[in-house]
């Protein structure tokens, strides 16, 4: 490496990483050659924002998607409690969190096992 020329990535005012060049020969770059590069780092910082923006609210999305449907299914689940004799939704609620803390398992995984348990069981039951 004979020299470098180093532009800073800087997106709504935050550095977010450096674009580096790395030519065979010393001073190799003109002050014209800078500031072509400043254009491309500012194109490349602008594109990587974006980039990032557009992963974080797909991953938002998948997340408030997988929300709705652990809380039917824990909705679901606090029902069959209450029809098992739970006093209400709260308790029942409790129940879950119970088991949940009692087997390392996380809530909607215990929620969905009773509710596809009881699936089973009935389904059992209709064909007999």
């Amino acid at each position: 490496m004979r020299s470098v020329l180093s532009i800073p990535l800087v997106a709504e005012g935050a550095s977010i990483g450096a674009m580096k060049v790395y030519p065979l020969q010393p001073g190799a770059y003109t002050m014209r050659a800078e500031a072509v590069m400043q254009l491309f780092a500012r194109q490349a910082a602008i594109l990587l924002t974006n980039t990032q923006t557009l992963a974080d609210a797909r991953r938002l999305s998948a997340q408030l998607t997988e929300a709705l449907i652990n809380r039917d299914t824990i909705g679901q689940a606090k029902g069959i409690l209450m029809a098992r004799g739970a006093t209400n939704q709260r308790a029942a609620f409790a129940m879950l969190a119970t088991a949940s803390q009692q087997s390392n398992t996380r809530l909607h995984d215990v929620a969905r096992q009773l509710v596809d348990d009881t699936i089973d069981r009935n389904a059992g039951r209709s064909q007999t």
